[in-house]
């Protein structure tokens, strides 16, 4: 019941920034740019696209009353379009709707390709596309407050996609994060009922029995519930990270579970059925119980070794998972107790596994046979897979960090559709930014500061991953119906409200005061990747640095793309890192309970083997590394492990009674891997229907956890055997 109310209290984390943000010198820079000059990412790009030229027919008519209409909205703060501007020379507006003849609109058409505001940034180059620039009032907004804002912004932009000729296009950063949001919670649930669904089915087939059905789901599905109502009472939100703690977790509570439920079955069939329901239940906790806490301790030190990253969110994510482990062993382990010391527990002999006695038989199953014909070259076997392992190890460390905004996002929909037409005709949906500062004693229009952002621009321009580039030069530049230089222009909009307005986004230069003064160039990016972009940047930043040197004013490179990008690729590799630490640690664990060095040796390639074989899938699909496909490496790191755990504690045991090597492989293989095959067919049909899924990052996830489970199992049941048995070669060599 506290669990239960913990769920109530659990939510998806509604605010991105706090994904992204971390104590550094990046994110206090870009809080001190949200602080100074308002958030870049608040801005909702409605591009009004037409067959003919924007300034042709009655669509400039059409929309002056809807951008009326979106300024009146309270969730808005300003609207910016090519109604805003001012001509050139005479400072009256650009665009008026009620001048619409055929000369008038040319004339307008002509003006606004000229305007160091409008060209580019409001209008693209063919002037066949407009943009409207919403800006949403308020700093830090939740994913709510979006979704809000952006069904009236639809509403009232519903007129413009009924005019002949027109489409419509809404992205911006806002977009973007509801639609993934929405989308993955959406999705998340849906196939977690189908995966849960086929997975019952698979187990219906495999035991034909209810009672075994259930005491092998019951104990991990309790266990995921009390993980995630512990994570709400601890105030702990479900981000791009957490988003697969249920998934991770219950796949390693059922392997354990399972691995129960057949040891239970397996010693009432020895037992003829003269064991009470109690007694057999002890009997199967003290046999199997330890490999299973061995799981969860190896599993919760292992992922407790990420809370030694320095990004907040992989820290949270360790930390929970850690605390997970542990609460799935409880939930498991006295799940089973509670069920299988009652009557419930003594039917599950009678379930399709246990129909005939266990042990060596005869006609062994194909499976086994088909392990044992590989198993007759054990050397041949370790020796292809350390090769194998070590071309695959190669192809892994090939591969970089990325991220890309869109990722989450169905190929095909409205929204990427949006993101790529703003990206083709204005250079982007992300605001990139530099930070200009300039000594006290001068200010924005000296012409140390000038120069600088004219190179600056000229920079920006070279790119084409850029868009225009837009900063208080562009307002000056505009102005020019004032008399003077760009210092007499300054001066002279300073007195005039309308410009302050418009300036404060721009430019802080508060004249009297002894502090350095502050403004800001903005330039949309293209979601080309985070890598491409650091590419990009680091060019420019080369550029910049020149041109710091020459004017003596400071440039740096900033805005929420930047900043988020370098963030996101560091967290990846700081996650790939942690992981490569744990299973060193992982190592460790197992070769101490066991108390033989030589087991933990034996468990590193098994278990390496999953991750490895994942990451040369990447390699050759994405050919990069994502937030979603390293965050399958801890699913890959938890299965091998339990799978391991399971099968050299088997094995160990098989050997203090007394058996040889091989006798101890072969009784662990008839054992263990018999449990492996039916967890693994039922965890593979489960996330079979993921595959399914519009959402890529689901997709991935799905495709590449069934490879982690297929390969886990390769690794416990094939190369483990190898490794061991090429011990017992060794020993009589010796």
């Amino acid at each position: 019941m506290i669990a239960v109310l913990g769920l109530w209290r659990l939510d998806y984390q509604d605010n991105p920034r706090d994904l992204y943000l971390r104590a550094g010198p990046e994110s206090d820079l870009l809080e001190q740019m949200y602080e100074s000059f308002g958030s870049d990412d608040n801005t909702v790009m409605v591009m009004v696209q037409a067959k003919q030229p924007i300034f042709s027919g009655d669509l400039i008519k059409e929309m002056k009353p809807v951008v009326d209409r979106l300024q009146e909205l309270p969730e808005i703060e300003e609207v910016n379009s090519l109604f805003s501007l001012r001509r050139q020379r005479v400072p009256i507006l650009l665009v008026d709707p009620d001048r619409n003849s055929p000369q008038q609109l040319a004339e307008m058409e002509r003006l606004a390709l000229q305007h160091p505001l409008a060209r580019g940034l409001l209008l693209s180059e063919d002037g066949h596309s407009t943009i409207l620039l919403i800006r949403l009032a308020g700093k830090s907004l939740n994913i709510a407050h979006m979704q809000e804002a952006l069904e009236n912004i639809e509403q009232l932009v519903t007129p413009l996609r009924k005019l002949p000729g027109i489409q419509l296009f809404i992205g911006g950063p806002p977009t973007i994060r509801v639609e993934s949001l929405a989308r993955i919670r959406v999705e998340q649930f849906k196939f977690s009922i189908i995966g849960g669904l086929s997975s019952l089915c698979i187990a219906i087939f495999i035991f034909r029995q209810w009672q075994a059905i259930g005491l092998g789901m019951l104990g991990p599905t309790i266990g995921v519930v009390w993980t995630m109502g512990a994570m709400g009472w601890m105030d702990q939100r479900i981000d791009g990270i957490k988003i697969i703690i249920p998934s991770l977790l219950f796949v390693i509570g059922f392997t354990d579970s399972v691995h129960l439920v057949m040891g239970l079955g397996r010693l009432q069939t020895k037992a003829k059925k003269r064991l009470s329901s109690r007694e057999a239940a002890y009997r199967t906790l003290k046999e199997l119980g330890g490999a299973c806490l061995m799981t969860s301790l190896t599993t919760a030190a292992g992922f407790g070794s990420l809370m030694l990253s320095g990004t907040t969110s992989v820290q949270r994510f360790g930390f929970c998972c850690a605390i997970g482990a542990m609460l799935l062993f409880l939930a498991v382990v006295l799940t089973f107790w509670a069920l299988a010391a009652s009557p419930f527990g003594a039917a599950v002999i009678n379930a399709k596994p246990f129909a005939k006695p266990p042990g060596l038989r005869r006609r062994q199953p194909t499976w086994l046979r088909a392990i044992r014909r590989i198993l007759r070259f054990p050397k041949t076997t370790v020796a292809v897979s350390i090769i194998a392992c070590l071309v695959m190890g190669a192809t892994c460390v090939r591969l970089e960090p990325n991220i890309f905004w869109t990722e989450s996002i169905a190929k095909g929909s409205p929204t990427m559709r949006s993101v790529e037409e703003l990206d083709r005709h204005f250079g982007g949906t992300a605001y990139g930014a530099v930070l200009v500062r300039w000594p006290a004693e001068a200010n924005v229009a000296s012409p140390q500061v000038i120069n600088a952002m004219a190179a600056t621009h000229k920079v920006i321009r070279e790119e084409s991953r850029f868009g225009v580039p837009l900063s208080i030069a562009n307002v000056l530049a505009s102005a020019d119906f004032l008399p003077g230089g760009y210092a007499d222009r300054w001066a002279a909009l300073q007195r005039r409200p309308e410009f302050k307005k418009q300036a404060r986004r721009l430019v802080v230069d508060e004249e009297g005061d002894d502090l350095p003064g502050e403004a800001v160039i903005y330039f949309l990016t293209a979601d080309v990747g985070a890598n491409a972009l650091k590419q990009t940047l680091e060019k420019v930043n080369r550029s910049l640095q020149n041109i710091e040197t020459e004017t003596g004013v400071s440039l740096t490179l900033g805005g929420t793309p930047v900043v988020a990008g370098n963030v996101f690729t560091n967290m990846i590799q700081e996650l790939a890192i942690s992981l490569a630490v744990a299973s060193v640690l992982v190592f460790v664990i197992i070769s101490i309970p066991l108390r033989s060095l030589t087991l933990g040796l034996a468990s590193l390639l098994p278990n390496a083997f999953p991750l490895l074989v994942a990451g040369f899938a990447i390699y050759w699909t994405t050919g990069y590394l994502t937030l979603t496909n390293t965050l399958t490496f801890c699913l890959c790191l938890g299965i091998a492990v339990d799978d391991t755990i399971h099968f050299l504690k088997q094995y160990r045991d098989s050997r203090l009674e007394g058996h040889s090597i091989e006798r101890s492989v072969l009784i662990s293989l008839r054992r263990v891997g018999r449990v492996l095959l039916l967890s693994s067919l039922i965890l593979v049909v489960g996330m079979a229907g993921m595959l399914a899924s519009e959402t890529p990052p689901l997709r991935i996830f799905a495709m590449l956890a069934m490879l982690a489970i297929l390969t886990a199992l390769i690794g416990d049941l094939i190369i483990l055997p190898a490794i061991l048995l090429c011990t017992a070669n060794r020993r009589k060599k010796t």
